[in-house]
């Protein structure tokens, strides 16, 4: 593992450093097996470590991302099956469904049908249809960036997600100068093409990444707790271009969310006590002894999320 780590930092520092690609991905060839998420990595740590700066990889991200996309595509264990309907991993996985259904259903045809045009109707059609997704990027990247990318922070991995978060920032920047674009008149078609072309290049490695690198990263670093954490603080945020993925709606992510609730909660009251510092309470005597206090009690977070309301 170290070697093969060692040599594909090596690689990496290559790319950054301006080596043609074509000649790093020979080079890759050599590598014997698939290339993981946990050796990319690694790789990255290392590059940080060796005094490599994180928006020198985030230039280079494209190339690198590009040389190991195969390998990546073809890793077991990284699809929807590995969790169940309506989980926040599998909802996350059903949103690039979404995502890349938008992308050739509906902003390739708008662009397309507005190039051919150039008619006020198709512009708008165009608007629209950017100005939805900027939307649903936004929260799609928000619960990663927040809801996340600190698991993997907390175990330690500190420099793929910010590799990421810097990447995302990259397309959203992209977004917003095709919506701007496509606002102005008259609107310039080869710029508009132009960011077209790379924004989507961007965005479909940047879904690869999240599901062959991000969620294998994050399974083993997360509990069912922190799962059901997630799943709450999601429906907070919402949903992105979810309808209609089998298993990934928000009726199956609030499903997932109340039955995992009702599971945590019975698992709760089998185990007998809850440990406090000065004693010890059954849940059923807590809920009791909170609901008869003289005043009504509500707890809000450090995140202002209500937490918990008495019953009064």
């Amino acid at each position: 593992m170290d070697d093969r780590v060692n040599k594909l930092a090596g690689l990496l520092r290559r790319l950054i450093d301006g080596d043609p690609p074509l000649t790093i991905a020979r080079d890759l060839a050599g590598f014997k097996g698939v290339i993981t998420a946990q050796e990319l990595a690694l790789a990255e740590e290392q590059l940080i470590a060796s005094g490599t700066a994180v928006d020198e990889i985030q230039r280079a991200n494209q190339l690198h991302a590009a040389l190991v996309l195969d390998d990546l595509n073809t890793q077991s264990g990284a699809d929807m099956a590995d969790w169940s309907p309506g989980h926040p991993a599998y909802v996350f996985m059903g949103e690039n469904e979404g995502i890349r259904g938008f992308l050739s259903g509906r902003l390739q045809p708008d662009l397309d049908a507005f190039l051919a045009s150039s008619a006020e109707k198709d512009r708008q059609n165009l608007l629209s249809a950017g100005q939805e997704l900027q939307i649903a990027l936004n929260k799609h990247y928000e619960r990663k960036e927040n809801l996340l990318f600190p698991y993997l922070e907390k175990a330690g991995i500190t420099v793929p997600p910010q590799v990421m978060w810097g990447v995302d920032d990259v397309i959203r920047n992209l977004l917003n100068l095709f919506v701007e674009t496509i606002s102005q008149t008259p609107v310039n078609s080869k710029r508009l093409t132009m960011i077209f072309e790379r924004f989507t290049v961007q965005v479909e490695q940047m879904i690869v990444k999240e599901n062959h690198i991000l969620l294998p990263m994050l399974k083993p670093h997360m509990s069912e707790e922190d799962w059901l954490l997630v799943a709450r603080e999601s429906s907070i945020i919402g949903y992105a271009l979810n309808k209609g993925v089998e298993g990934a709606s928000n009726s199956d992510a609030m499903t997932w969310l109340q039955n995992a609730t009702h599971e945590g909660k019975r698992q709760t009251s089998s185990a007998g006590t809850i440990e406090l510092p000065s004693g010890q309470l059954s849940l059923a005597q807590l809920t009791a002894m909170l609901n008869t206090l003289p005043t009504d009690l509500t707890f809000i977070d450090h995140d202002d999320i209500i937490r918990y309301y008495s019953e009064g």
